[in-house]
């Protein structure tokens, strides 16, 4: 999932890549989440890897991957449009989480 200005141009302000294993009762087991267009690299959003396991896919799972992404982006970030893709990063991450169901 890609947050872009334009459709014609394949820049994107921020991206997220999740992935999840899930058990039969719905508890993530491992999670991997990347972020990209927040650095020069894609970097792994380590607070929302290490929050996940354990937990269901529900809402408090959903803006804590949303405040990790917010927080990273902060961090790794001094540009001026930083404080965009903080706000962004919540409803981003709310979009990816929402597509494993």
């Amino acid at each position: 999932m890609k947050v872009g200005s334009r459709k014609e141009l394949t820049i994107s302000r921020i991206g997220l890549a999740v992935a999840l294993d899930m058990n039969q009762e719905g508890i993530i087991t491992y999670a991997e989440v990347v972020a990209g267009a927040v650095s020069t690299i894609p970097l792994h959003v380590e607070a929302a890897e290490d929050y996940l396991p354990g937990k269901r896919l529900d809402a408090d799972a959903r803006r804590e991957v949303g405040k990790a992404l917010s927080d990273l982006i902060l961090k790794v970030n001094d540009r001026p449009r930083r404080f965009y893709k903080a706000s962004a990063a919540y409803g981003i991450a709310e979009d990816v989480l929402n597509m494993f169901f």
